[in-house]
């Protein structure tokens, strides 16, 4: 049986119940964040360290959040870190932040980007930076119906634009509740998966085309679940060098318990 190496023992002061993966950067270092412990027990950005024999074995807390961080980060070529957190900002329905990366480590305290309100509010996902370094993102809940959004924080030349852009709002027709990040392929063009609704209630995958101008105000739905293919994806997806897609659903399939599948890509 293969070994486990347990890195780090969350101790709630250094943070608690991490619920999202890692990232790390060029010299090995990993990041991450936890939902609670820290500070103010409401969530932290870490640190570990890499050694030359291995990891540290205790993290290091670059921010004390008051907000609950639980998405993943993303890090730019300057290397700081990007993130979102589902609760906390000005109107208490999340923000996206950065953490800047200075000359000595990391800046002690995120800086708050936008805050999200009601009507574009709640993500629980990370993020994800174009090529031109406009963030790019979801929210689980907001937007006319209340069903989710995508949206743009557009980068300035000064930094980042305070007010995100929604790009669409989900409608029940083409999925709802947005429980999972974006990836882009090679033109740019956006993909993501609904947890509920579409045809079957089942939840969608769906695509975001990339114009000349920016995005798509209308999304392409690709996939309706129908429970018999799975049902309720709540994770997002992943992109092959042929531009085919892969996922799960959390359930549905012949047992009910689930699938791992592919949305191939054809000529058209």
């Amino acid at each position: 049986m293969p070994t486990l190496t347990t890195l780090v023992s969350f101790n709630g002061a250094k943070g608690a119940s991490p619920q999202a993966g890692l990232i790390f950067d060029a010299a090995g270092d990993l990041f991450g964040t936890t939902k609670s412990g820290g500070t103010s027990d409401t969530g932290t950005v870490f640190e570990i360290a890499k050694t030359s024999g291995g990891y540290n074995s205790t993290p290091t807390v670059l921010v004390s959040f008051g907000t609950d961080p639980v998405s993943d980060l993303i890090a730019d070529a300057a290397g700081d870190l990007f993130g979102t957190t589902q609760l906390g900002g000005d109107y208490g329905n999340g923000m996206a932040f950065e953490v800047a990366k200075t000359a000595g480590g990391y800046a002690s305290t995120a800086t708050r980007l936008v805050s999200f309100t009601n009507n574009n509010g709640d993500p629980v996902s990370g993020l994800l930076a174009d090529a031109a370094g406009n963030l790019l993102g979801t929210t689980k809940f907001g937007g006319a119906l209340d069903d989710g959004t995508v949206f743009e924080i557009a980068k300035t030349s000064t930094g980042y634009s305070s007010v995100p852009a929604t790009l669409f709002g989900f409608n029940g027709y083409n999925g709802a509740t947005v429980n999972a990040g974006l990836i882009a392929d090679a033109a740019g063009n956006l993909f993501g998966t609904t947890t509920y609704q579409g045809t079957f209630g089942d939840g969608t995958v769906f695509e975001i085309a990339k114009t000349s101008t920016g995005y798509a105000s209308v999304p392409i739905t690709l996939f309706n679940f129908d429970d018999t293919h799975g049902s309720e994806p709540f994770a997002g997806l992943i992109l092959d060098a042929a531009g085919d897609l892969f996922g799960t659903t959390d359930s549905g399939c012949a047992n009910g318990d689930g699938t791992v599948f592919e949305l191939a890509r054809t000529g058209s």
